[in-house]
């Protein structure tokens, strides 16, 4: 695999792989060797990743044997009843309680159709249609709650690159008896990590060259153009890159049940908006590396706008004048980068704990400086 960006979500998932395989490291590339696949049993760590958490839970429940997910602290505190409610549908035995560590013992798949309901999260759903690719089965699976579904069909583009006979239509995707193999890939550059760049560009009336995006990505985040052309915001192609300037021409309202992670870019670009914004199908935010939508209301007040969450909608008032603040992420890679946006007109705002940004995008930070005197 090349241009693999050396997250600690990525590190975590190179040391699971390394249990299985032998790996090498070198540069911005990861060389998985041949051989032969044994998910061995035993204790899996894998550090603050919640993605990794549920992928490795829908493969264990469909292996043989037992074995323990663990994480750090900050995933200690995570609550992931739905998902475990959901795979002790298909596993042996789970433990009971909805955290981590988990104990999961696991047993090989007998059904051939299989209903996933986790209306959390569809990263089981992402660890069960790898399974079932593992287990050389034809198998139907059935995902019932469309919740961050354009991840699932990344899932299935990349288990068709190595080889898997997967087919989807709506919320069903079929999967055939198949071979997989090893392949060389390059790794697609991030929409998610791009749309804060892209976001203070907006907020500040800027414009912004932003290189390696694919036009016609799977990522659901690349939405987030999408919405910034619909408030009047100049998005254009061109080979090897997209530019975007403008400033927006009216206020966002949006439905996020796809595409959660939208929320943080998508609030600095609101707060310059003239009027409301208005965010559909968030409540799902409160449960990731912090309760977002209550973060980012505390937030947005104390810079000089408002918030409010009510059920499954959240607003934004936008303000004509913003003052700076020290502003706590919470240990959320993505709320620290928002709040880094933030700080482009609400002048001296701080952010706490800056290192938490290393869970997704290690040189953030770098990356910002460097924009930001190009300004």
């Amino acid at each position: 695999m090349k241009d693999v960006g050396f997250s600690d979500d990525v590190k975590a998932a190179v040391d699971v792989i390394r249990k299985w395989r032998d790996v090498e490291v070198a540069n911005c590339g990861v060389l998985i060797k041949e051989g032969n696949l044994e998910i061995c049993e035993g204790k899996y760590f894998v550090k603050g990743s919640a993605t990794l958490f549920r992928i490795l839970l829908g493969l264990f429940s469909f292996t043989n044997g037992e074995r323990v997910i663990d994480g750090d602290e900050s995933l200690k505190k995570r609550d992931f009843s739905c998902s475990i409610e959901a795979a002790k549908n298909f596993a042996k035995e789970i433990e009971k309680k909805g955290k981590v560590p988990l104990k999961v013992s696991g047993k090989t798949l007998t059904k051939r159709v299989i209903e996933i309901n986790d209306p959390s999260s569809s990263q089981f759903a992402s660890g069960v249609l790898i399974a079932v690719s593992f287990l050389k089965k034809n198998c139907a699976v059935k995902v019932l709650n469309r919740v961050s579904f354009p991840y699932l069909k990344m899932t299935e583009e990349v288990l068709k690159l190595f080889g898997a006979k997967i087919t989807s239509s709506k919320n069903k995707f079929v999967i055939e008896k198949s071979d997989l193999y090893g392949k060389d890939v390059e790794i697609e550059k991030d929409y998610s990590n791009a749309s804060f760049f892209i976001a203070g560009a907006a907020a500040t009336n800027g414009k912004i060259r932003v290189y390696g995006l694919k036009k016609n990505s799977k990522q659901g985040d690349k939405n987030f153009l999408k919405i910034l052309k619909s408030i009047g915001i100049n998005v254009r192609w061109n080979r090897g890159f997209v530019e975007v300037w403008g400033f927006p021409k009216k206020a966002i309202e949006v439905d996020l049940t796809e595409t959660p992670d939208l929320l943080p870019p998508l609030s600095v670009v609101a707060l310059k908006c003239s009027q409301k914004s208005i965010f559909y199908g968030v409540s799902r935010l409160k449960s990731k590396e912090s309760s977002r939508v209550e973060v980012l209301t505390e937030a947005i007040r104390k810079i000089g706008g408002d918030a409010k969450i009510e059920g499954d909608v959240f607003t934004i008032q936008p303000s004509k004048n913003y003052k700076g603040a020290l502003l706590d992420p919470q240990n959320d890679h993505r709320i620290a980068m928002a709040f880094a946006m933030f700080g482009l007109f609400a002048k001296g705002t701080k952010v706490k704990n800056p290192d938490c940004v290393k869970k997704s995008y290690p040189k953030f930070w770098d990356d910002f400086e460097k924009i930001a005197k190009n300004k």
